[in-house]
């Protein structure tokens, strides 16, 4: 073999490699999206669970400058946006309830491309809220409810998952969702309170 040769077989080689990997990072675009359903939620939750506790121990610590960078990491990640979505669109109690444009619930492509446009919350720009009012519970009087559009449920989602931690770290101290206290505190702080 001559050593001509051997160079073309071998730029062949990197040539069919690299189409290769353009195929794959075609593919992984693809599958983000159009693939709402096969996402890996438990992975999700893990990601944004274990950025929740670092922010929470950041604030427990008082280091307000890594707080704030954890939760900027948080609001870029896309786990938590995903997260973020899904509570809004599927989860939520409410998810069914539309808002001034009249959405009330959304296909899996519209779900990812509102993942995806959650990533420039600096550029957000908030859509007027539809105002209904609900009857008071025992009286004839009624109390206005304002309804927000989904995308910004979504994005309200998105800050509070960045937000919480650091507020549960200086308002409960001694435990929370994020650090939670075991079960015989907890109960011997409930019957402490009651006692009073």
């Amino acid at each position: 073999m001559s050593p001509a040769r051997g160079k073309v077989e071998v730029l062949e080689g990197f040539r069919s490699w690299a189409d290769e990997v353009r195929r794959m990072r075609r593919n992984i675009q693809g599958q983000r999206s159009e693939d709402w359903e096969t996402l890996d939620w438990k992975r999700y939750q893990r990601n944004v669970y274990r950025l929740q506790k670092r922010i929470y121990r950041a604030a427990r610590e008082g280091d307000g400058r890594r707080v704030h960078k954890l939760q900027r990491l948080l609001l870029r990640s896309w786990s938590a946006r995903c997260l973020a979505v899904w509570r809004v669109s599927q989860e939520n109690r409410g998810k069914r309830t539309a808002g001034v444009d009249g959405v009330k619930n959304l296909t899996s492509r519209q779900r990812m491309r509102l993942a995806r446009g959650l990533a420039n919350l600096a550029q957000w720009r908030v859509a007027p809220i539809r105002r209904t009012y609900i009857p008071k519970p025992g009286t004839q009087e009624r109390r206005g409810l304002g309804i927000p559009v989904m995308a910004d449920r979504a994005c309200q989602a998105l800050v509070k998952l960045a937000l919480e931690p650091e507020w549960e770290a200086q308002f409960e101290p001694k435990g929370g969702i994020i650090s939670p206290l075991p079960a015989n505190i907890a109960l011997d702080g409930f019957g402490r309170a009651m006692a009073e």
